[in-house]
């Protein structure tokens, strides 16, 4: 197992596996110690407004995890050790500014400037890596970085960030057989795409189980785009997977929050050659097609249409689940309202109605269904370039955390998703739920209710392994509550951060 290293803010300060006291002069000691004066430099490296205006993160957190990063030692290209302040840290922040996260650092998941300033423009080199009983940079990186092999060829095989663990046999199949159909997924589709298109990334690959039914969980799928281009590039990607290569299923996928993606398979039993196209209604449509979000009048007139058409069918819904409660009475045995009976705060949630909540609605798991932005969230980090989540910290308000987490994934929504507030011992941050999202929609849903909630972390892991953290979607009942007083609906108290 990789060792850690861990941030440098008391003394004595301890360095490496081999935990070397290290002596330091005054100026690194001051970077290690006083967050004022650390802050002061990061924020006037060249860039940094322009890089902390397209992070997502609050300012104070966005520093805090550059101060975490600059005090922790971290062996560099030249197996040297440094730590503090640096010109070499202006010099990541700048490239940072620009956009470019294509390089990664030697041992950190941030990108690697063109022209690295001075790594020891303070005094900051403590000598050479094996001195403090690391490994040489390159091995250090890769196993920091989660990306040295394990049996599998990473460099050649898509995974994703939901493969934490590589490639596990599941779903009755082996490690093999999910090898196989993914180098068949390769060898057919992505190496021929990526000949054509170089600029090509995977953005999901392989995933460990979470529904039973998708092919990416079986080594059979991956989701593609190029970053920052046009729409008509990831179209014209999508036809040439069509017309001129060996696929099972192609959708070309649109959304109104992030740029258009596409879902390609493969499968050994068979090929159907379905080729879709996914609006940013999440209609979706047979055959590929070059689609322009509407805009102005036009949007607000198919959005009424739409509320128009899904309000008919709530309503038709609504009608047969009654007709078929009155067919099929419900027999209660004993008291309904006795704890493990079904009472409607048992789980520690505020409930509309003033009743059960009933079943969650069958769209959350359909056109409503919102798993891809979590993992976008997921994906870009904390800081937005790939850094992980802490959602182990057993501080739930802390940065990276899982109250956090559910703040940034809240913020990417639109303005009908928000968060929900729980009661009771049940854990909170920043006064709502830590593992839970809610949706208001303007009709009533399937169970007759208007709020909608979603949770999305399966498991938070603890603090020594925040990597063993899943991510879900998982749609539950209607809870309402409202922890910062504004509320949205006299149905379904909730909260969306100002």
């Amino acid at each position: 197992m990789a060792f850690s290293q861990k941030a440098l803010d008391v003394a004595p300060y301890l360095v490496g596996p081999n935990q070397k006291a290290v002596t330091l002069n005054e100026e690194i000691v001051r970077d290690l110690t006083d967050d004022d004066h650390l802050d002061r430099q990061i924020q006037a490296a060249p860039g940094w407004d322009q890089y902390q205006a397209d992070s997502w993160m609050p300012q104070q957190s966005l520093l805090g995890y550059w101060r975490r990063d600059i005090r922790t030692p971290v062996v560099l290209d030249d197996d040297h050790v440094y730590v503090g302040w640096s010109e070499y840290w202006a010099s990541v922040i700048t490239l940072l500014s620009q956009g470019d996260t294509s390089t990664p650092a030697p041992g950190r998941s941030m990108p690697s400037p063109v022209a690295p300033g001075n790594k020891n423009s303070k005094g900051g080199d403590l000598g050479t890596a094996e001195t403090f009983g690391f490994a040489s940079s390159v091995d250090s990186a890769a196993l920091a970085a989660g990306t040295a092999p394990v049996g599998v060829d990473t460099k050649c095989i898509p995974l994703s960030s939901l493969a934490k663990n590589g490639i596990t046999q599941q779903l009755g199949l082996l490690q093999d057989d999910i090898l196989y159909n993914l180098s068949l997924l390769c060898k057919n589709v992505l190496e021929p795409v990526k000949a054509k298109y170089p600029g090509i990334t995977i953005v999901s690959g392989f995933r460990q189980v979470n529904t039973g039914i998708g092919q990416h969980e079986r080594g059979q799928a991956a989701d593609i785009t190029i970053p920052s281009a046009p729409d008509t590039l990831i179209y014209e990607v999508a036809d040439f997977i069509a017309k001129t290569l060996q696929f099972d299923q192609v959708i070309l996928n649109y959304s109104l929050r992030r740029s258009p993606w596409i879902h390609v398979s493969f499968s050994s039993t068979g090929l159907r050659r379905t080729a879709l196209t996914r609006d940013f209604d999440d209609t979706f449509h047979t055959g590929l097609f070059l689609i322009t979000e509407k805009t102005g009048e036009d949007r607000a007139a198919a959005l009424r249409e739409q509320a128009e058409y899904l309000g008919k069918i709530d309503g038709e819904l609504t009608i047969l689940e009654s007709r078929q409660t009155a067919l099929n009475p419900q027999t209660v045995i004993g008291d309904a309202t006795a704890p493990g009976m079904g009472s409607a705060t048992e789980d520690g949630a505020i409930h509309g109605g003033g009743g059960p909540c009933g079943e969650p609605d069958p769209r959350f798991n359909d056109e409503l269904n919102e798993y891809d932005t979590v993992i976008e969230v997921w994906n870009k980090g904390i800081r937005g370039d790939g850094s992980a989540w802490d959602l182990g910290n057993p501080n739930y308000e802390a940065a990276g955390a899982g109250g956090e987490f559910t703040e940034a994934v809240v913020n990417k929504l639109g303005a009908r998703w928000g968060h929900i507030m729980k009661t009771g011992a049940q854990t909170m941050a920043f006064g709502h739920a830590i593992d839970a999202i809610g949706y208001l929609s303007p009709t009533p849903l399937y169970n007759g209710k208007y709020m909608q909630a979603v949770d999305i972390i399966g498991s938070c892991g603890d603090d020594k392994t925040p990597t063993g953290s899943v991510i879900q979607w998982g749609p539950e009942c209607a809870p309402a509550g409202n922890a910062l007083g504004r509320e949205i609906d006299p149905n379904s108290h909730w909260s969306k951060t100002p």
